[in-house]
């Protein structure tokens, strides 16, 4: 729904500019402000992406691989060994997601550098329209990738816990069973 929303206030937005006619700089600025809405909107949600439970899983994977790394040395059965395959990948699928939801996190602080610079320029103008107009379209262009990206990076998330909390109980089991039927301690 807030992709929905975003989305189509950004078309709004565009449409409000291509129609400019008197007071195109106040125009600009406005749609500059709704872009830096939209934008911070996205950064919030993007900041709030169930941070506990991500630092959480994360580090469960990381103490349980090291822990499979040093000892579990022998043949697993076919469903056991499944399962660390499928361990495995979720875990490594989280770490990437924990860089791409670096790299978009700065990705959202570049555009809302540069729209805040477009801003200023446009108050002092010092630029003319016609270059001021080329640069407020590429920022709308760059905050409509944004918004697609995260929103995409929400929905891979919420798959990956998913698989990740159904894969764990299963890969309890066979920890316990080659560490005296105990959890390998978690390191904080």
């Amino acid at each position: 729904m807030k992709k929905y929303f975003i989305l189509i206030l950004i078309c709004f937005v565009s449409f409000f500019t291509s129609c400019l006619g008197s007071g195109e700089e106040e125009s600009q600025l406005h749609t500059l402000d709704s872009l830096s809405g939209a934008l911070q909107t996205k950064v919030q949600e993007l900041k709030m992406i169930d941070s506990v439970s991500r630092r959480a899983a994360i580090l469960k994977f990381e103490n349980y691989r090291l822990f499979i790394k040093q000892n579990v040395n022998d043949t697993l059965n076919v469903q056991q060994g499944d399962l660390l395959q499928k361990f495995f990948l979720c875990g490594k699928n989280l770490m990437e997601f924990n860089e791409n939801r670096k790299s978009l996190m700065a990705r959202s602080e570049l555009l809302n550098s540069q729209i805040n610079k477009l801003s200023t320029d446009i108050k002092n103008g010092t630029a003319e329209y016609s270059k001021t107009q080329i640069y407020l379209n590429q920022e709308i262009s760059g905050v409509k990738e944004l918004t697609k990206k995260t929103y995409g990076q929400q929905k891979a998330f919420e798959r990956l816990m998913e698989q990740f909390n159904l894969i764990l109980p299963g890969i309890e089991e066979v920890l316990k069973s080659k560490n005296a039927g105990v959890l390998p301690l978690i390191e904080k």
